[in-house]
């Protein structure tokens, strides 16, 4: 009798190939999800001032607060705050309050920051050297910043910027807070340091249950801003 031949199966198994063609895939798919948003905007102008050009004169008015004597205060500054805010605002907005937080304002100005309108407010702090600087800028939907998926957006009702600045002057803080939030008709931008205290200023501004609100605000018009619809 005649022994058939044995015929001899390879075990299932992954190829090397096949493995290295599925990384390559997720690779690019978390490539795509990342840089996507962005590409998509190359050769689309956005109209509109990028906020550096903010950043930057926020840092230039930083270091006048810093070299400001207690000689430069206002007689009044309550009083210049509320014409300063006056003269830009009308009387919607309030002077920001800081004396639970150790501050006291010391000096206010009406002045143009990155093209807009706004008002300088200069607190000198009880526990620190180092002032506390508000900035209330108008109309900031028309400054541009790179949301966390690297779109280029304006600067809607309810976003949030967190940003550390160097500053060569000051080498015993090279890092200053900044915080900008903005709001309806305007941005709050604060400075201070450390960012933690300039975060601790901007929950003072702020209440915690506004917050949470302008965070689901800002979702739908953050969709109306890019051209997609708001869900009915």
């Amino acid at each position: 009798m005649v022994d058939e031949p044995q015929t001899t199966r390879r075990a299932a198994g992954l190829s090397i190939l096949a493995m290295l063609g599925t990384l390559a895939i997720i690779v690019g798919s978390v490539s795509l999800g990342i840089y996507g948003p962005r590409m998509g905007q190359r050769g689309t102008r956005i109209a509109g001032e990028s906020l550096s050009v903010l950043r930057n004169e926020v840092a230039q008015l930083y270091e006048v607060a810093v070299t400001a004597t207690r000689r430069d205060a206002d007689d009044d500054p309550e009083a210049a705050a509320r014409i300063a805010i006056s003269e830009v605002f009308g009387s919607d907005v309030p002077v920001p309050d800081l004396t639970e937080e150790g501050c006291r304002l010391e000096g206010a100005m009406a002045l143009v920051v990155a093209g807009h309108p706004s008002v300088w407010l200069r607190y000198r702090q009880a526990s620190s050297r180092r002032p506390v600087m508000i900035l209330l800028v108008s109309e900031p939907h028309d400054l541009l910043h790179f949301d966390v998926l690297g779109r280029h957006l304006p600067l809607i009702p309810g976003v949030r910027v967190e940003d550390e600045l160097e500053w060569p002057f000051m080498p015993l803080a090279p890092r200053v807070g900044l915080v900008i939030r903005a709001m309806d008709g305007y941005a709050v931008v604060i400075v201070a340091h450390p960012l933690e205290r300039a975060v601790e200023i901007e929950e003072a501004i702020l209440p915690v249950e506004s917050k949470i609100t302008s965070e689901i605000e800002v979702v739908a018009g953050i969709l109306e801003a890019v051209g997609m619809q708001r869900p009915m």
